[in-house]
């Protein structure tokens, strides 16, 4: 079987895309062919997989070099997408095709329908939320046919119940197409031993480091409030405040202004070495601020990475995080509105760190969250519609 995974943007850079690659792969004895906008400075994941192979539609040494894209790339990107799309759906052979795009799933289901075919299976996984009235007013066609159009998608992949919801309640999809796969990742073995980052190296050795791990700053985080919390905190230097994400111009600023002693802000490091990186932190932090559905409603990968090795988390009360918040080994939804409240959260945390015991929280992430449980459910409804 042959898999197609076709994308505009990047997708390589989205973590739980390795875990489906590799089910493919793996465990459905698929050949897999992926066609991105590659940029080689974000990984190299994919170039030692057997039974895999790029088919870029460009390649960028960085991603700064990726956003500067001219305009006439952007419309031979397209013309790049149909070709390929032509190609595959005018094949004999019965094939998957795999996007995360709806600019390029409006081709597929025009070209769908042009052919008059249903021997391509096509699996639409929306990562982002997408809201029309924030669409210009090309992207709000593409993406209004695409809610019309949506009762052609074989399959339907969400990473949270609210965003499955949503997209039923204002498109055609058929609710037996659409299937919840978390941002998660593999179980962590207990066995595994830990080589600790150099980053590290700078900490005291009795330090409780709490960790943001990602890109902060605009109106989507809390990224303020978490600051001034950390300002009032200054007193309490056994805790250590540890942001790892690329350093934008809100990021340099906070630098040169407040110098705080127990703040560090870290380049983004690649993603394997982030093995390096998760065992040692006590607490992590998810600062998302729901400004709009996609981040009421959101399902951070670093969320389940954090868990899968132990660390509990606090984050603001948000639509997409309440359900999984379930046990207390998870850590805590605060009032990120109150820098007050988020002192007394983290100074709970750092208060109470010799009772924590990791093990079952990892524990509890293998039998509950784990990706694989997930993927072999993903697998099934696949297997399904290959028959019919």
């Amino acid at each position: 079987m042959k898999v197609n995974i076709i994308s505009i943007n990047p997708i390589t850079v989205i973590p739980v895309l390795r875990y489906i690659v590799h089910h493919f792969i793996d465990k459905m004895n698929a050949d897999v062919t992926l066609t991105e906008t590659h940029v080689k400075s974000f990984n190299s994941y994919y170039n030692k997989i057997a039974h895999f192979k790029f088919d870029n539609i460009a390649e960028y040494e960085t991603y700064q070099e990726f956003r500067k894209q001219s305009a006439g790339f952007k419309l031979s990107k397209y013309l790049f997408i149909v070709k390929k799309i032509w190609h595959i759906l005018n094949s004999n052979e019965q094939q998957i095709i795999y996007t995360s795009d709806y600019q390029v799933l409006f081709f597929i289901l025009k070209l769908q329908a042009f052919f008059k075919t249903k021997k391509q299976l096509i699996i639409y996984h929306q990562y982002e939320l997408i809201e029309l009235t924030k669409l210009n007013k090309i992207n709000h066609f593409l993406y209004t046919t695409v809610l019309k159009k949506a009762k052609e998608i074989d399959l339907m992949v969400f990473s949270e119940n609210n965003r499955l919801n949503y997209f039923l309640k204002n498109s055609s999809l058929k609710k037996e197409n659409a299937f919840v796969l978390p941002n998660s990742c593999e179980s962590i073995s207990s066995n595994e031993k830990h080589i600790k980052h150099p980053l590290f190296n700078q900490f005291p050795s009795n330090s409780f480091i709490v960790t943001h791990l990602g890109n902060v700053g605009g109106e989507q985080h809390y990224f303020s409030n978490f600051i001034n919390a950390v300002e009032k905190l200054q007193e309490n230097k056994e805790i250590v405040f540890l942001f790892i994400g690329r350093k934008n111009e809100l990021i340099k600023k906070i630098e040169k202004e407040k110098q705080f002693a127990n703040l560090y802000f870290v380049d983004a490091v690649p993603h394997e070495e982030l093995n390096q990186i998760y065992p040692f932190i006590n607490l992590g932090v998810i600062l998302y601020k729901g400004n709009g559905l996609n981040y009421e409603f959101c399902a951070p990968n670093k969320l389940y990475e954090l868990w899968a090795n132990g660390v509990p988390v606090i984050a603001h009360q948000l639509k997409g995080l309440i359900p999984l918040f379930k046990s207390k080994n998870r850590g805590v939804l605060s009032n990120f509105n109150q820098v007050d409240q988020i002192c007394e959260t983290l100074l709970n945390y750092a208060k109470n760190n010799s009772t924590i015991n990791k093990q079952i929280l990892i524990d509890e992430f293998n039998n509950e969250l784990a990706i694989s449980t997930y993927l072999e459910q993903f697998e099934q409804k696949i297997t399904l519609l290959l028959k019919q």
